[in-house]
């Protein structure tokens, strides 16, 4: 019984830390991004690219840099979830599509735990065993990385790509064009297949900066000159 106590007066107490500090990221990743932005220089207003954005503001990793008058581009593949952003995002490129390795339709897997709707069919198999329920399958148009960018980031350096689509990270990320469009800073779920999406991305030239076992934080080792330290867990994340 004490140790429950415990337990929940230890999350409560986190709940209104992270409450009074602004976090909006599932697991306080916004809080190590703030960090490594401020490390690296990047001056306000900003620009990003969150991939599966979700929700304008809960769990998301680029709400706190919104506020902060950075504006970028959101890709939701959900219609019912995709609906929030154009009212509360409106400074942003607002995309109802999917990112992938090309351009074409493929079926979307919506789950009623909306967090694990899913491209790839192997991970929509596993959630199913794990009795998640599965609503309904979509054609869902996708595109890729290259074609956003070449038509939404006109002149602009990307600083941020936050990408979070449960087990088709390495579709999305190959359809990018590495040597053109080099984001400063990534956070990509790793929590399905981890050392793959790790190699993938730190051959292409990034270095990682944190791992929380369910999202990692990379950044371009043209910044590795400022010999930035690995960021450690803080217990109110």
């Amino acid at each position: 019984m004490i140790l429950r106590l415990r337990t929940n007066i230890k999350r409560f107490v986190k709940k209104v830390y992270r409450s009074l500090i602004g976090l909006h990221s599932q697991y306080g990743e916004d809080f190590i991004l703030k960090r490594l932005i401020e490390e690296i220089d990047i001056k306000n207003p900003g620009t990003y690219i969150d991939i599966g954005a979700h929700h304008p503001k809960k769990f998301s990793n680029t709400y706190f840099l919104y506020q902060k008058g950075w504006s970028g581009i959101n890709i939701e593949p959900d219609p019912n979830l995709f609906a929030l952003f154009p009212m509360e995002r409106k400074r942003d490129i607002n995309l109802n599509v999917g990112v992938g390795s090309e351009f074409k339709k493929i079926p979307f897997y919506m789950f009623k735990a909306s967090t694990l709707s899913t491209f790839s069919s192997e991970q929509s198999t596993k959630y199913k065993d794990e009795g998640h329920v599965l609503i309904k399958i979509d054609n869902v148009q996708v595109v890729t990385l290259n074609e956003i960018f070449d038509k939404y980031l006109v002149g602009e350096m990307i600083n941020l790509m936050s990408i979070d689509i449960e087990g088709y990270e390495i579709d999305a990320l190959s359809g990018n064009d590495w040597k053109k469009y080099r984001p400063n800073i990534i956070v990509c779920e790793i929590v399905n297949n981890e050392s793959v999406v790790d190699n993938f991305i730190i051959d292409r030239g990034y270095l990682r900066y944190y791992n929380n076992g369910t999202n990692s934080i990379y950044y371009d080792q043209k910044f590795k000159n400022l010999h930035l330290q690995k960021f450690k867990k803080k217990w109110f994340l």
